[in-house]
């Protein structure tokens, strides 16, 4: 039987399935499961085999009606020598007769030709490890595994630990996004806008005061770019950085 192209890469192939070779396989699968099956007033594998087919005739038809899909697929795969890429999308075309007609759609590989790889010249790379990057890649790793110490006698500064309240307005209303409570962040790791952070430095725990915060023009939230906000932030927890 022969591979029709779709198109590209997608393939089509039809094929027959004979009904009484289905049949024959259902029977075959119903006397296994009548070995074992347990219906309701007999004993396990002494079920009469017309109880057995109302039980499991359904899914005995089904499942020997894919083993026959299945097996025809594969002969006709390895037959045509194709290199399938994806699963097969299986329709029946008719069921009228004595045999189901069935067609698969899928995609192949491509076939890909290698050229001439004599001429080609390859520029090995060079990297040069320096003593600044190991630092600075120690340095990282020592901040990434930073504990830290609550402190609420000093002032904030850079690389401390800081939990807050806030809430922003714009022209006196807040908007959304603009509070939180409870925030913990890192001042200096730059999470928050460099106005935001810089009116936090020098502050107490307990201190509340307010902050001008200028949005960039290239801020993630358009409705926000290049509008003046005003903070009000409230310190709850200082905490220092402790590096290993």
């Amino acid at each position: 039987m022969s591979v029709e192209v779709v198109s590209g890469l997608k393939r089509k192939v039809t094929f027959n399935i004979k009904k009484n070779d289905v049949q024959e396989s259902v029977q075959l699968e119903l006397r296994k499961v009548a070995k074992t099956a347990k219906l309701q007033g007999f004993r396990p594998g002494k079920a009469p085999l017309n109880l057995i087919e109302k039980a499991y005739g359904g899914k005995a038809y089904e499942d020997s009606l894919n083993q026959h899909i299945n097996k025809q697929f594969d002969a006709l795969v390895k037959a045509h020598n194709l290199n399938i890429a994806d699963y097969p999308d299986f329709k029946l075309e008719n069921g009228e007769g004595e045999e189901f007609i069935f067609n698969a759609t899928f995609e192949v590989m491509p076939q890909v030709t290698i050229g001439d790889l004599t001429t080609i010249e390859i520029e090995k790379p060079h990297c040069e490890l320096t003593a600044e990057n190991i630092d600075n890649t120690i340095s990282l790793l020592r901040t990434q595994r930073a504990t830290y110490t609550p402190d609420s006698t000093k002032n904030c500064a850079n690389n401390d630990k800081v939990t807050i309240d806030f809430v922003g307005t714009i022209d006196g209303v807040a908007f959304e996004g603009g509070s939180a409570e409870n925030l913990p962040f890192v001042l200096g790791a730059g999470s928050m806008l460099p106005d935001f952070e810089a009116g936090i430095l020098g502050k107490k725990v307990g201190e509340t005061f307010s902050v001008n915060v200028n949005f960039p023009s290239d801020y993630h939230v358009d409705s926000l770019k290049n509008k003046l906000s005003i903070f009000n932030i409230t310190i709850k927890n200082i905490e220092v950085q402790n590096l290993p």
